[in-house]
């Protein structure tokens, strides 16, 4: 299975693990991710229309990569699975989606006729997160999740498309999970308020994607995520999030 995002940093974080996880549950899967940190849907079509060489092909997890363009990406081979995404900030502002995601399906499905396209439903920010775009949401981590969410599931009824839901699964652990309760003490499942952490919030979204994507059992899949260091996770979380993505 080959699956390409075009998208930002967010996918980055949904594609850290998910090769890992895929290879652990017997599955052969390659993931490439076209990352512009904080890229919207207006400027992934703004790209097309001028082939801009602007993007980092980021290949099965690995955050380095050459440049490379839509178009050349799509071209390369026969991709199984493509998902569009809002950048987040925006995730959640219903005019900012159009015509934008609708010109990028309808491109994506003229060289990918056969792929399936996906809408990789992003997350809200955390309770004190200082991105200056949750100003927006009245700095309210409820409030923004409502927000992208009716975004995202009106993007993929309108499109026809299937969601991966990992907002929806990023909040559920946040509101069900007392380890992730974070105004209550819990750990919060970003690092930085807004992107994934690098262990237990980016093994979520592999998690989701490895599910929803590639089909796996995510229920007896025994990859264990370590981030970018010799830190060891704790093996409870990790049950945790495991066996709440199967649940889900």
């Amino acid at each position: 299975m080959k699956i390409l995002a075009i998208g930002n940093s967010f996918s980055q974080d949904a594609f850290k693990y998910l090769h890992n996880v895929s290879v652990e549950g017997g599955h052969d899967v390659t993931t490439v991710n076209l990352y512009i940190g904080g890229c919207t849907l207006e400027h992934h079509w703004e790209n097309v229309l001028e082939n801009r060489n602007e993007y980092q092909y980021q290949l099965n997890g690995l955050g380095e990569g050459p440049a490379a363009t839509i178009k050349d990406t799509l071209q390369e081979c026969k991709w199984d699975v493509i998902s569009l995404q809002q950048a987040s900030g925006y995730s959640g502002i219903d005019n900012s989606y159009h015509p934008y995601i609708e010109k990028l399906y309808d491109y994506v499905r003229g060289f990918q006729p056969n792929a399936k396209i996906m809408i990789h439903e992003t997350w809200a920010y955390e309770h004190d997160s200082n991105h200056g775009h949750f100003k927006w949401y009245g700095k309210k981590q409820e409030f923004m999740f409502k927000a992208l969410q009716n975004c995202y599931y009106n993007a993929s009824y309108s499109l026809h498309a299937d969601i991966i839901p990992c907002g929806d699964f990023i909040q559920h652990l946040r509101r069900t999970v007392p380890e992730f309760n974070y105004p209550q003490g819990g750990l919060s499942l970003t690092r930085d308020g807004f992107h994934m952490g690098y262990i237990y919030g980016r093994y979520a979204l592999a998690c989701i994607w490895y599910k929803y994507v590639v089909g796996g059992d995510i229920a007896v899949n025994g990859f264990v995520p370590r981030g970018d260091s010799d830190i060891t996770p704790d093996m409870n979380l990790v049950n945790i999030i495991r066996t709440e993505a199967a649940k889900f």
